[in-house]
Protein backbone atom coordinates (compact mmCIF):
# COMPACT_ATOMS: atom_id res chain seq x y z
CA UNK A 1 0.00 0.00 0.00
CA UNK A 2 2.67 2.23 1.04
CA UNK A 3 4.67 1.86 -1.87
CA UNK A 4 1.56 2.57 -4.30
CA UNK A 5 1.06 6.33 -2.16
CA UNK A 6 4.72 7.27 -3.43
CA UNK A 7 3.91 6.00 -7.12
CA UNK A 8 0.93 8.24 -6.70
CA UNK A 9 2.89 11.27 -5.23
CA UNK A 10 5.46 10.60 -7.59
CA UNK A 11 3.02 11.26 -10.65
CA UNK A 12 1.30 14.46 -8.37
CA UNK A 13 5.07 16.02 -8.60
CA UNK A 14 5.64 14.81 -12.53
CA UNK A 15 2.21 16.61 -12.99
CA UNK A 16 3.58 19.74 -11.08
CA UNK A 17 6.52 19.95 -12.66
CA UNK A 18 5.03 19.98 -16.05
CA UNK A 19 2.63 22.49 -15.42
CA UNK A 20 5.47 24.87 -13.95
CA UNK A 21 7.39 24.00 -17.91
CA UNK A 22 4.01 24.79 -19.67
CA UNK A 23 2.82 27.73 -17.63
CA UNK A 24 2.64 30.97 -19.73
CA UNK A 25 0.24 34.06 -19.24
CA UNK A 26 -2.61 34.72 -22.47
CA UNK A 27 -3.40 38.32 -23.91
CA UNK A 28 -6.75 37.72 -22.71
CA UNK A 29 -5.82 37.70 -19.14
CA UNK A 30 -4.55 40.48 -19.37
CA UNK A 31 -8.14 42.39 -19.60
CA UNK A 32 -9.17 40.68 -16.47
CA UNK A 33 -5.65 41.86 -14.53
CA UNK A 34 -6.02 45.31 -15.82
CA UNK A 35 -9.50 45.83 -14.03
CA UNK A 36 -7.56 43.95 -11.04
CA UNK A 37 -4.83 46.98 -11.28
CA UNK A 38 -7.60 49.83 -11.51
CA UNK A 39 -9.27 47.90 -8.43
CA UNK A 40 -6.24 47.52 -6.00
CA UNK A 41 -5.33 51.13 -7.57
CA UNK A 42 -8.46 52.98 -5.86
CA UNK A 43 -10.71 53.53 -9.56
CA UNK A 44 -12.86 50.55 -8.70
CA UNK A 45 -14.13 47.24 -10.44
CA UNK A 46 -12.98 48.95 -13.97
CA UNK A 47 -11.28 48.56 -17.36
CA UNK A 48 -11.62 51.83 -18.43
CA UNK A 49 -11.53 54.22 -15.28
CA UNK A 50 -14.20 56.39 -16.69
CA UNK A 51 -16.97 53.44 -16.88
CA UNK A 52 -18.51 50.72 -14.83
CA UNK A 53 -18.25 47.72 -17.62
CA UNK A 54 -17.77 43.75 -15.90
CA UNK A 55 -15.46 42.68 -18.92
CA UNK A 56 -14.52 40.06 -16.77
CA UNK A 57 -16.59 36.28 -17.20
CA UNK A 58 -14.86 35.08 -13.85
CA UNK A 59 -15.79 37.02 -10.34
CA UNK A 60 -14.77 34.74 -8.11
CA UNK A 61 -10.96 34.48 -9.83
CA UNK A 62 -10.90 38.36 -10.62
CA UNK A 63 -11.29 38.78 -6.41
CA UNK A 64 -8.50 35.97 -5.48
CA UNK A 65 -6.04 37.46 -7.93
CA UNK A 66 -7.02 40.95 -6.42
CA UNK A 67 -6.22 39.82 -2.83
CA UNK A 68 -2.93 38.76 -3.81
CA UNK A 69 -2.16 41.33 -5.76
CA UNK A 70 -2.84 44.15 -2.98
CA UNK A 71 0.08 42.51 -1.28
CA UNK A 72 2.82 41.74 -4.15
CA UNK A 73 1.88 44.41 -6.71
CA UNK A 74 3.26 42.06 -9.68
CA UNK A 75 0.63 40.32 -11.71
CA UNK A 76 3.22 37.50 -13.50
CA UNK A 77 4.49 35.47 -10.83
CA UNK A 78 1.63 36.34 -8.67
CA UNK A 79 -0.99 35.29 -10.93
CA UNK A 80 1.01 32.21 -12.25
CA UNK A 81 1.75 31.03 -8.64
CA UNK A 82 -1.95 31.08 -7.24
CA UNK A 83 -2.65 28.91 -11.19
CA UNK A 84 -0.27 26.61 -10.15
CA UNK A 85 -0.82 26.23 -6.48
CA UNK A 86 -4.35 25.36 -7.48
CA UNK A 87 -4.10 23.18 -10.26
CA UNK A 88 -1.69 21.19 -8.09
CA UNK A 89 -4.03 20.98 -5.24
CA UNK A 90 -6.86 19.29 -7.85
CA UNK A 91 -4.62 17.20 -9.25
CA UNK A 92 -3.82 16.01 -5.59
CA UNK A 93 -7.35 15.83 -4.25
CA UNK A 94 -8.71 14.30 -7.48
CA UNK A 95 -5.87 11.28 -7.02
CA UNK A 96 -6.45 10.61 -2.80
CA UNK A 97 -9.64 11.80 -2.04
CA UNK A 98 -11.52 10.91 -5.06
CA UNK A 99 -9.60 8.01 -6.60
CA UNK A 100 -11.23 4.08 -5.21
CA UNK A 101 -8.16 2.85 -6.14
CA UNK A 102 -4.13 3.45 -6.79
CA UNK A 103 -4.79 2.44 -9.92
CA UNK A 104 -7.33 4.55 -11.09
CA UNK A 105 -5.21 7.41 -10.12
CA UNK A 106 -2.64 6.25 -11.83
CA UNK A 107 -4.65 6.14 -14.54
CA UNK A 108 -6.50 9.78 -13.69
CA UNK A 109 -2.83 11.45 -13.33
CA UNK A 110 -1.51 9.55 -16.74
CA UNK A 111 -4.09 11.20 -18.84
CA UNK A 112 -4.19 14.78 -17.14
CA UNK A 113 -0.46 14.89 -17.67
CA UNK A 114 -0.86 14.15 -21.44
CA UNK A 115 -4.01 16.67 -21.94
CA UNK A 116 -2.67 19.53 -23.55
CA UNK A 117 -6.20 21.10 -22.54
CA UNK A 118 -5.39 20.35 -19.48
CA UNK A 119 -1.90 21.41 -18.70
CA UNK A 120 -2.40 24.55 -20.90
CA UNK A 121 -4.98 25.73 -18.96
CA UNK A 122 -3.85 25.10 -15.94
CA UNK A 123 -1.60 28.18 -16.07
CA UNK A 124 -2.92 30.45 -18.16
CA UNK A 125 -4.14 33.48 -16.36
CA UNK A 126 -7.70 32.58 -17.17
CA UNK A 127 -10.18 30.92 -14.59
CA UNK A 128 -9.54 27.41 -15.44
CA UNK A 129 -7.70 26.01 -12.00
CA UNK A 130 -10.31 27.75 -9.43
CA UNK A 131 -12.59 26.16 -12.10
CA UNK A 132 -10.46 22.50 -11.39
CA UNK A 133 -10.46 22.72 -7.75
CA UNK A 134 -14.33 23.87 -7.23
CA UNK A 135 -15.21 20.86 -9.10
CA UNK A 136 -12.83 18.39 -7.21
CA UNK A 137 -14.20 19.65 -3.85
CA UNK A 138 -18.06 19.26 -5.68
CA UNK A 139 -17.35 16.04 -6.40
CA UNK A 140 -15.67 14.72 -3.11
CA UNK A 141 -18.97 16.32 -1.50
CA UNK A 142 -20.96 14.34 -3.70
CA UNK A 143 -19.52 11.17 -3.58
CA UNK A 144 -19.74 11.42 0.46
CA UNK A 145 -22.23 8.39 1.53
CA UNK A 146 -24.03 11.24 3.72
CA UNK A 147 -27.38 12.54 2.35
CA UNK A 148 -28.57 15.33 4.97
CA UNK A 149 -28.94 18.78 4.22
CA UNK A 150 -25.63 19.78 5.25
CA UNK A 151 -24.49 17.62 2.11
CA UNK A 152 -26.83 19.70 0.23
CA UNK A 153 -25.73 23.41 1.54
CA UNK A 154 -21.97 22.11 0.67
CA UNK A 155 -22.98 20.84 -2.80
CA UNK A 156 -25.08 23.97 -3.60
CA UNK A 157 -22.18 26.32 -1.48
CA UNK A 158 -19.53 24.55 -4.50
CA UNK A 159 -21.91 25.20 -7.02
CA UNK A 160 -22.50 28.58 -6.45
CA UNK A 161 -18.91 29.33 -6.47
CA UNK A 162 -18.08 27.34 -9.46
CA UNK A 163 -21.08 29.48 -11.13
CA UNK A 164 -19.54 32.72 -9.44
CA UNK A 165 -16.26 31.76 -10.89
CA UNK A 166 -17.59 31.13 -14.81
CA UNK A 167 -21.56 30.95 -15.34
CA UNK A 168 -21.59 28.65 -17.70
CA UNK A 169 -20.15 25.54 -15.44
CA UNK A 170 -23.70 25.85 -14.17
CA UNK A 171 -24.48 22.75 -16.71
CA UNK A 172 -21.40 20.87 -15.27
CA UNK A 173 -22.85 20.92 -11.87
CA UNK A 174 -26.66 21.15 -12.16
CA UNK A 175 -27.14 17.40 -12.84
CA UNK A 176 -25.17 16.28 -10.24
CA UNK A 177 -26.81 18.53 -7.45
CA UNK A 178 -30.31 17.84 -8.77
CA UNK A 179 -29.70 14.08 -8.26
CA UNK A 180 -28.27 14.92 -4.56
CA UNK A 181 -31.73 16.56 -3.88
CA UNK A 182 -33.35 13.86 -5.05
CA UNK A 183 -31.40 11.19 -3.19
CA UNK A 184 -31.79 13.53 -0.20
CA UNK A 185 -35.90 13.73 -0.14
CA UNK A 186 -35.89 10.03 -0.97
CA UNK A 187 -34.21 8.78 2.33
CA UNK A 188 -34.68 11.53 4.21
CA UNK A 189 -37.36 11.17 7.49
CA UNK A 190 -41.03 10.96 7.57
CA UNK A 191 -41.67 14.41 7.14
CA UNK A 192 -44.40 16.16 5.43
CA UNK A 193 -43.56 16.33 1.86
CA UNK A 194 -44.13 20.46 1.87
CA UNK A 195 -42.24 20.93 4.59
CA UNK A 196 -39.23 18.99 3.70
CA UNK A 197 -39.48 20.76 0.31
CA UNK A 198 -39.48 24.23 2.04
CA UNK A 199 -36.13 23.02 4.27
CA UNK A 200 -34.38 21.55 0.93
CA UNK A 201 -34.54 25.29 -0.57
CA UNK A 202 -34.25 26.90 2.58
CA UNK A 203 -30.48 25.28 2.11
CA UNK A 204 -29.83 25.12 -1.42
CA UNK A 205 -30.91 28.63 -1.43
CA UNK A 206 -28.36 29.41 1.49
CA UNK A 207 -25.69 27.77 -0.56
CA UNK A 208 -26.25 30.21 -3.26
CA UNK A 209 -25.55 33.38 -1.38
CA UNK A 210 -22.38 34.20 -2.84
CA UNK A 211 -23.31 34.02 -6.12
CA UNK A 212 -27.34 35.41 -5.48
CA UNK A 213 -25.42 38.64 -3.54
CA UNK A 214 -22.93 39.03 -6.68
CA UNK A 215 -25.78 39.19 -9.41
CA UNK A 216 -27.62 41.87 -7.08
CA UNK A 217 -24.19 43.78 -6.57
CA UNK A 218 -23.77 43.43 -10.29
CA UNK A 219 -27.13 44.68 -11.46
CA UNK A 220 -26.49 48.22 -8.63
CA UNK A 221 -23.36 48.37 -9.99
CA UNK A 222 -22.66 47.64 -13.57
CA UNK A 223 -26.25 48.16 -14.49
CA UNK A 224 -26.01 44.46 -15.73
CA UNK A 225 -26.69 40.54 -14.60
CA UNK A 226 -24.29 38.95 -17.41
CA UNK A 227 -20.35 40.07 -18.25
CA UNK A 228 -19.94 42.19 -21.27
CA UNK A 229 -18.39 39.42 -22.62
CA UNK A 230 -21.85 37.51 -22.88
CA UNK A 231 -23.26 40.33 -24.62
CA UNK A 232 -20.83 40.51 -26.71
CA UNK A 233 -20.89 37.04 -27.84
CA UNK A 234 -24.07 36.38 -28.14
CA UNK A 235 -25.30 39.28 -29.69
CA UNK A 236 -23.95 39.10 -32.52
CA UNK A 237 -26.44 38.34 -35.16
CA UNK A 238 -24.53 35.18 -36.57
CA UNK A 239 -26.96 32.92 -37.77
CA UNK A 240 -27.57 29.90 -34.88
CA UNK A 241 -26.72 27.52 -37.59
CA UNK A 242 -23.47 29.05 -38.35
CA UNK A 243 -22.54 28.83 -34.79
CA UNK A 244 -23.43 25.19 -34.18
CA UNK A 245 -21.11 24.48 -37.65
CA UNK A 246 -18.11 25.78 -35.91
CA UNK A 247 -18.93 24.74 -32.49
CA UNK A 248 -19.06 21.40 -33.88
CA UNK A 249 -15.75 22.14 -35.55
CA UNK A 250 -13.95 23.01 -32.60
CA UNK A 251 -14.77 19.56 -31.20
CA UNK A 252 -12.86 18.06 -33.08
CA UNK A 253 -10.45 21.09 -33.81
CA UNK A 254 -7.09 19.32 -32.24
CA UNK A 255 -7.47 16.03 -34.30
CA UNK A 256 -6.18 17.29 -38.17
CA UNK A 257 -2.75 17.65 -36.75
CA UNK A 258 -2.93 15.75 -33.40
CA UNK A 259 -2.69 18.02 -31.52
CA UNK A 260 -4.48 17.05 -28.31
CA UNK A 261 -5.88 13.84 -28.74
CA UNK A 262 -6.26 12.68 -25.46
CA UNK A 263 -8.23 15.67 -24.28
CA UNK A 264 -11.28 14.97 -26.50
CA UNK A 265 -11.13 11.16 -26.22
CA UNK A 266 -11.19 10.75 -22.60
CA UNK A 267 -14.35 13.36 -22.77
CA UNK A 268 -16.02 11.03 -25.10
CA UNK A 269 -14.85 8.11 -22.72
CA UNK A 270 -15.80 9.41 -19.69
CA UNK A 271 -19.29 9.55 -20.80
CA UNK A 272 -19.41 6.64 -22.16
CA UNK A 273 -18.22 4.83 -19.39
CA UNK A 274 -21.40 6.37 -17.21
CA UNK A 275 -23.64 4.72 -19.76
CA UNK A 276 -22.60 1.54 -18.32
CA UNK A 277 -21.94 1.78 -14.94
CA UNK A 278 -24.04 1.18 -12.03
CA UNK A 279 -23.33 4.11 -10.31
CA UNK A 280 -25.88 7.00 -10.56
CA UNK A 281 -23.81 9.54 -9.37
CA UNK A 282 -21.19 8.56 -12.38
CA UNK A 283 -24.18 9.20 -15.08
CA UNK A 284 -25.22 12.02 -13.52
CA UNK A 285 -21.58 13.62 -14.01
CA UNK A 286 -21.70 12.65 -17.11
CA UNK A 287 -25.01 14.38 -18.11
CA UNK A 288 -23.72 17.62 -16.82
CA UNK A 289 -20.55 16.71 -19.67
CA UNK A 290 -23.06 16.16 -22.11
CA UNK A 291 -25.04 18.95 -21.54
CA UNK A 292 -22.01 21.18 -21.66
CA UNK A 293 -20.83 19.88 -24.78
CA UNK A 294 -24.21 20.83 -26.01
CA UNK A 295 -23.79 24.73 -25.16
CA UNK A 296 -20.15 24.56 -26.44
CA UNK A 297 -21.71 23.67 -29.92
CA UNK A 298 -24.74 26.18 -29.64
CA UNK A 299 -22.33 29.12 -28.76
CA UNK A 300 -19.74 28.05 -31.53
CA UNK A 301 -16.67 27.01 -29.23
CA UNK A 302 -14.23 29.13 -28.91
CA UNK A 303 -10.68 30.12 -30.43
CA UNK A 304 -8.58 28.81 -28.27
CA UNK A 305 -8.65 25.06 -28.84
CA UNK A 306 -10.42 22.71 -26.55
CA UNK A 307 -9.91 24.94 -23.75
CA UNK A 308 -13.59 24.55 -22.77
CA UNK A 309 -13.02 21.10 -22.74
CA UNK A 310 -10.67 21.09 -19.52
CA UNK A 311 -13.59 21.22 -17.38
CA UNK A 312 -15.48 18.29 -18.54
CA UNK A 313 -12.16 16.13 -19.45
CA UNK A 314 -11.84 17.00 -15.39
CA UNK A 315 -15.05 15.45 -14.94
CA UNK A 316 -14.58 12.59 -17.27
CA UNK A 317 -11.19 11.58 -15.21
CA UNK A 318 -13.94 11.67 -11.66
CA UNK A 319 -15.64 9.13 -13.46
CA UNK A 320 -12.74 7.23 -14.34
CA UNK A 321 -11.41 7.58 -10.44
CA UNK A 322 -14.30 6.23 -9.92
CA UNK A 323 -14.97 3.20 -12.39
CA UNK A 324 -13.75 -0.06 -10.71
CA UNK A 325 -13.23 -2.02 -13.85
CA UNK A 326 -10.12 -0.77 -13.67
CA UNK A 327 -8.85 -2.79 -10.47
CA UNK A 328 -7.55 -5.33 -12.89
CA UNK A 329 -4.84 -5.08 -14.32
CA UNK A 330 -6.29 -6.96 -17.71
CA UNK A 331 -8.41 -3.57 -18.62
CA UNK A 332 -5.88 -1.03 -16.75
CA UNK A 333 -2.82 -1.70 -18.78
CA UNK A 334 -4.13 -1.58 -22.18
CA UNK A 335 -5.97 1.81 -21.38
CA UNK A 336 -3.22 3.13 -20.04
CA UNK A 337 -0.86 1.99 -22.87
CA UNK A 338 -3.59 3.61 -25.20
CA UNK A 339 -3.58 6.87 -23.27
CA UNK A 340 0.09 7.04 -23.21
CA UNK A 341 0.36 5.76 -27.42
CA UNK A 342 -2.45 8.76 -27.88
CA UNK A 343 -0.54 11.27 -25.96
CA UNK A 344 2.58 10.46 -27.37
CA UNK A 345 1.18 10.85 -30.94
CA UNK A 346 0.83 14.74 -30.73
CA UNK A 347 3.89 16.63 -31.80
CA UNK A 348 2.81 19.04 -29.24
CA UNK A 349 2.26 16.90 -25.85
CA UNK A 350 2.94 18.45 -23.12
CA UNK A 351 4.95 16.00 -21.28
CA UNK A 352 7.90 17.04 -24.15
CA UNK A 353 6.71 20.68 -24.19
CA UNK A 354 9.15 22.93 -22.52
CA UNK A 355 11.09 26.24 -23.67
CA UNK A 356 11.89 24.71 -27.09
CA UNK A 357 7.74 25.30 -27.18
CA UNK A 358 8.92 29.10 -28.61
CA UNK A 359 11.10 28.00 -31.43
CA UNK A 360 7.74 26.53 -33.39
CA UNK A 361 6.76 28.82 -36.39
CA UNK A 362 4.29 30.95 -35.16
CA UNK A 363 1.70 30.61 -37.86
CA UNK A 364 1.81 27.01 -37.62
CA UNK A 365 -0.55 26.93 -34.28
CA UNK A 366 -3.55 28.98 -36.51
CA UNK A 367 -5.74 26.31 -37.72
CA UNK A 368 -8.75 26.62 -40.12
CA UNK A 369 -11.93 28.21 -38.50
CA UNK A 370 -10.00 30.49 -36.21
CA UNK A 371 -9.42 27.90 -33.79
CA UNK A 372 -5.61 28.33 -32.23
CA UNK A 373 -3.25 26.91 -30.09
CA UNK A 374 -3.17 29.62 -28.17
CA UNK A 375 0.35 28.77 -26.00
CA UNK A 376 1.77 27.68 -28.95
CA UNK A 377 1.11 31.44 -30.05
CA UNK A 378 1.77 32.96 -26.96
CA UNK A 379 4.25 31.18 -24.88
CA UNK A 380 7.52 32.52 -26.23
CA UNK A 381 6.31 35.69 -25.20
CA UNK A 382 4.98 34.88 -21.78
CA UNK A 383 6.96 31.87 -20.40
CA UNK A 384 6.74 30.87 -17.23
CA UNK A 385 10.44 29.57 -17.71
CA UNK A 386 12.00 32.56 -19.61
CA UNK A 387 11.09 34.70 -17.14
CA UNK A 388 12.92 32.42 -14.45
CA UNK A 389 15.87 32.60 -16.31
CA UNK A 390 15.22 35.97 -16.19
CA UNK A 391 14.22 37.20 -19.35
CA UNK A 392 11.64 40.19 -19.10
CA UNK A 393 8.04 38.70 -19.32
CA UNK A 394 5.33 38.93 -21.41
CA UNK A 395 7.51 40.54 -23.89
CA UNK A 396 5.59 41.61 -27.00
CA UNK A 397 4.63 44.48 -29.32
CA UNK A 398 1.52 44.89 -27.60
CA UNK A 399 3.48 45.61 -24.44
CA UNK A 400 5.67 48.04 -25.92
CA UNK A 401 2.60 50.32 -26.98
CA UNK A 402 0.94 50.12 -24.22
CA UNK A 403 4.10 51.53 -22.36
CA UNK A 404 4.44 54.24 -24.79
CA UNK A 405 0.81 54.80 -24.48
CA UNK A 406 1.66 54.73 -20.95
CA UNK A 407 4.07 57.53 -20.96
CA UNK A 408 1.32 59.98 -23.16
CA UNK A 409 -0.32 61.24 -20.11
CA UNK A 410 -2.91 62.77 -19.09
CA UNK A 411 -5.59 60.98 -21.36
CA UNK A 412 -5.63 58.70 -24.57
CA UNK A 413 -8.11 57.51 -26.17
CA UNK A 414 -8.00 54.44 -28.83
CA UNK A 415 -9.61 52.08 -30.97
CA UNK A 416 -7.76 48.39 -30.81
CA UNK A 417 -8.72 44.59 -31.08
CA UNK A 418 -5.71 42.96 -29.41
CA UNK A 419 -6.33 44.90 -25.54
CA UNK A 420 -5.05 42.63 -23.17
CA UNK A 421 -1.45 43.52 -23.06
CA UNK A 422 -1.93 46.74 -24.35
CA UNK A 423 -4.40 47.65 -21.87
CA UNK A 424 -2.93 47.04 -18.76
CA UNK A 425 0.44 48.39 -19.55
CA UNK A 426 -0.64 51.82 -20.61
CA UNK A 427 -2.52 52.32 -17.40
CA UNK A 428 -5.73 53.73 -16.14
CA UNK A 429 -4.99 57.26 -18.18
CA UNK A 430 -5.56 55.10 -21.28
CA UNK A 431 -8.99 54.42 -22.26
CA UNK A 432 -9.17 52.28 -25.05
CA UNK A 433 -11.96 51.02 -27.53
CA UNK A 434 -12.28 47.77 -28.20
CA UNK A 435 -13.07 46.66 -31.65
CA UNK A 436 -14.42 43.03 -30.95
CA UNK A 437 -16.59 44.56 -27.98
CA UNK A 438 -15.37 42.31 -25.09
CA UNK A 439 -14.51 45.63 -23.04
CA UNK A 440 -16.92 47.73 -24.75
CA UNK A 441 -20.91 47.98 -24.06
CA UNK A 442 -21.98 50.08 -26.41
CA UNK A 443 -20.16 47.27 -29.69
CA UNK A 444 -21.29 44.57 -27.30
CA UNK A 445 -25.11 45.32 -28.28
CA UNK A 446 -24.59 45.96 -32.23
CA UNK A 447 -24.60 43.08 -34.63
CA UNK A 448 -21.36 41.93 -36.48
CA UNK A 449 -21.98 43.44 -40.28
CA UNK A 450 -23.59 40.44 -42.48
CA UNK A 451 -20.16 40.59 -44.68
CA UNK A 452 -17.58 41.29 -42.66
CA UNK A 453 -14.96 38.60 -41.70
CA UNK A 454 -15.29 37.39 -38.22
CA UNK A 455 -13.25 34.56 -36.13
CA UNK A 456 -15.24 33.03 -33.11
CA UNK A 457 -14.73 35.24 -30.02
CA UNK A 458 -13.57 38.05 -31.50
CA UNK A 459 -16.41 39.20 -33.47
CA UNK A 460 -14.94 42.76 -34.89
CA UNK A 461 -17.95 45.75 -34.97
CA UNK A 462 -17.91 48.62 -37.19
CA UNK A 463 -17.23 51.66 -35.03
CA UNK A 464 -20.94 54.03 -35.22
CA UNK A 465 -19.71 57.35 -36.63
CA UNK A 466 -19.12 59.84 -34.07
CA UNK A 467 -18.79 57.40 -31.35
CA UNK A 468 -15.22 58.16 -30.56
CA UNK A 469 -15.59 61.83 -30.50
CA UNK A 470 -18.71 61.42 -28.41
CA UNK A 471 -16.33 59.68 -25.47
CA UNK A 472 -13.10 61.88 -26.36
CA UNK A 473 -15.41 65.09 -25.76
CA UNK A 474 -17.91 63.95 -23.84
CA UNK A 475 -20.93 65.03 -26.19
CA UNK A 476 -22.56 63.29 -28.35
CA UNK A 477 -21.13 62.91 -32.07
CA UNK A 478 -23.37 60.45 -33.42
CA UNK A 479 -24.88 60.47 -36.84
CA UNK A 480 -27.68 57.91 -36.31
CA UNK A 481 -30.36 59.50 -33.08
CA UNK A 482 -31.90 56.57 -32.43
CA UNK A 483 -28.05 55.45 -31.70
CA UNK A 484 -27.32 58.32 -30.01
CA UNK A 485 -30.24 57.91 -27.18
CA UNK A 486 -29.46 54.57 -26.53
CA UNK A 487 -25.32 55.54 -25.85
CA UNK A 488 -27.06 58.07 -23.72
CA UNK A 489 -29.33 55.77 -22.02
CA UNK A 490 -26.55 52.97 -21.74
CA UNK A 491 -24.18 56.12 -20.33
CA UNK A 492 -26.21 57.20 -17.53
CA UNK A 493 -25.90 53.48 -16.39
CA UNK A 494 -22.38 52.85 -17.03
CA UNK A 495 -21.02 56.48 -15.57
CA UNK A 496 -24.00 58.05 -14.10
CA UNK A 497 -23.77 58.46 -10.16
CA UNK A 498 -24.46 54.84 -8.96
CA UNK A 499 -27.59 55.80 -6.06
CA UNK A 500 -29.41 58.08 -9.14
CA UNK A 501 -33.18 57.09 -8.88
CA UNK A 502 -32.86 57.64 -12.71
CA UNK A 503 -30.20 55.50 -13.00
CA UNK A 504 -32.25 52.71 -12.00
CA UNK A 505 -34.99 52.77 -13.99
CA UNK A 506 -32.77 53.32 -16.88
CA UNK A 507 -31.27 49.95 -15.51
CA UNK A 508 -34.90 48.42 -15.60
CA UNK A 509 -35.58 49.96 -18.99
CA UNK A 510 -32.31 48.45 -20.37
CA UNK A 511 -32.81 44.93 -18.93
CA UNK A 512 -36.37 44.54 -20.42
CA UNK A 513 -35.60 45.24 -23.73
CA UNK A 514 -37.70 48.53 -23.88
CA UNK A 515 -34.24 50.65 -25.47
CA UNK A 516 -33.92 47.92 -28.84
CA UNK A 517 -35.71 49.87 -30.90
CA UNK A 518 -33.70 52.88 -30.77
CA UNK A 519 -30.78 50.51 -32.66
CA UNK A 520 -33.15 48.65 -35.48
CA UNK A 521 -32.38 51.77 -37.87
CA UNK A 522 -28.82 51.66 -37.22
CA UNK A 523 -29.35 47.62 -37.65
CA UNK A 524 -31.21 48.20 -41.05
CA UNK A 525 -27.94 50.54 -42.28
CA UNK A 526 -25.68 47.98 -41.45
CA UNK A 527 -27.30 45.54 -42.90
CA UNK A 528 -27.74 47.71 -46.27
CA UNK A 529 -24.97 48.77 -46.57
CA UNK A 530 -23.13 45.10 -45.98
Amino acid sequence: MRKNKIIVIVLIVLSAIIIVRNAWLCDDAYITFRVVDNFINGYGLRWNVAERVQVYTHPLWMFLLSFFYFFTREIFFTSNAISIILSILAITLAAFKISKSHKNALLALTILCLSKAFIDYSASGLENPLTHLILILFFITLFNPDTSRRKLLALSFFTSLGVLNRMDTLLLFAPSLCYAVFEHLRTSSDEKLKSKLIKTFGFLLIGFLPFILWEAFSVFYYGFPFPNTAYAKLNTGIPAIKLAKQGLYYLISSFPKKTDLVTPLVVLSGIMLAVFSKSNRNKFIAAGIFLYILYIIKIGGGFMMNRFLAAPLLCSVVIICRTEIFYKYKILIPTLASVIILGFLSPFNPVLSGINYENTNENVFVFNKGISDERGFYYKHSSLLKALKGEKMPSHQWVDQGIELREKKPFSLIYYTSVGYLGFFAGPHTSIIDAVALCDPLLARLPVPKKKYWRIGHFERIIPYGYTGSMHLAQSQFKDKGLEKYYYKLSQIISGDLFDKNRFVEIWKMNTGQYKHLLENYKRDISDKN
